[in-house]
């Protein structure tokens, strides 16, 4: 498995729009992710941070290494920073049984044939705590912030995408190490083209 840092360059005016647009981030990110643009992109998450007066973070989790070659053309110049490295998502979880984690996702649920995110705190929580009954963990803290609509759009002028997303900060206790790597690999919660569900870990003793 890889993990990229990248920083967009906001001078770049197509890097501000991504920022901006999580959907067109998203098609730009898989563009690295792509050999051609006749080969379909490998399967990856990500998730955006805000870095303050410096900028932005796009954190990228693929099981294939990046190519930042393929940003060419109006697309030359749009990173200004990208890191990559390789790790085991089997070695990774064999350091601990806690971990402090991070993750933005969906908190939603199905209702009279409808998806509906969570507004309030409470129900967010309960969420999150289903998910790590699902995806083998369970949760020992957990804070919410920067809860909000999301809005993207897949070209210029067509219906807006929108998702409720917040972000989860704690600690988590593994309970099956077999689903928790599925979660890890494969993301939780839904809406994953709009930069949600990378759970990321860090061990809790560090």
């Amino acid at each position: 498995m890889y993990l990229t840092r990248i920083e967009p360059n906001l001078m770049h005016p197509l890097a501000r729009g991504d920022v901006a647009d999580p959907y067109q981030m998203h098609s730009t990110l898989a563009r690295m992710m792509s050999a051609s643009d006749d080969v379909p992109p490998a399967n990856f998450l990500w998730r955006a941070e805000s870095l303050g007066v410096q900028g932005w973070q796009i954190l990228l989790q693929s099981e294939v290494l990046p190519t930042q070659a393929r940003l060419t053309g109006q697309r030359s110049g749009w990173a200004s920073d990208v890191q990559t490295k390789q790790f085991s998502i089997e070695a990774f979880l064999g350091q601990s049984q806690t971990f402090r984690f991070r993750l933005r996702a969906n908190p939603s649920v199905f209702r009279e044939g409808k998806r509906h995110g969570l507004f309030r705190e409470a129900d967010q929580v309960a969420w999150l705590f289903r998910q790590g009954e699902q995806h083998g963990f369970t949760v020992e803290s957990s804070s919410v912030s920067q809860a909000g609509r999301m809005v993207g759009h897949r070209r210029k002028g067509a219906q807006a995408i929108v998702v409720f997303s917040a972000l989860f900060d704690g600690v988590l206790r593994v309970t099956d190490t077999g689903l928790l790597q599925q979660a890890l690999e494969r993301g939780v919660g839904r809406a994953k083209h709009m930069g949600l569900g990378l759970l990321s870990l860090a061990p809790a003793n560090l």
